[in-house]
């Protein structure tokens, strides 16, 4: 599985992106039936304090959200992107582990 790691500040808020991720998919994009088409969206342990763009797969701080370093130093979530947004037996799937880590202001 692939995985990524993002610095993020406890100062960051939403709209700020953190990371864009993309995936790719071989299928011709078609705009009726969807093949082509990939999707992403989050879950995991800390997927809840994050954001994705369902079709550009950028990464933002949820809205409303505070992150707290002393609480969680490394917050972990999976992205899973998918193609044939509409579902079905050819619906293929991946994802990535994405370590946010927040590091230390502390001079």
């Amino acid at each position: 599985m692939q995985s990524f790691k993002a610095r993020v500040f406890e100062s960051t808020k939403y709209p700020e992106s953190i990371l864009t991720v993309r995936a790719t998919d071989l299928d011709r994009n078609d705009n009726k039936t969807g093949y082509g088409a990939v999707r992403y969206f989050l879950n995991g342990e800390s997927a809840a304090l994050f954001v994705i763009d369902p079709v550009s797969g950028m990464i933002q701080v949820a809205p409303g959200v505070t992150l707290d370093r002393e609480k969680q130093p490394v917050l972990r979530f999976t992205v899973v992107a998918s193609d044939t947004p509409q579902g079905g037996s050819e619906q293929r799937k991946s994802s990535a582990v994405v370590s946010a880590l927040q590091p230390s202001l502390n001079l």
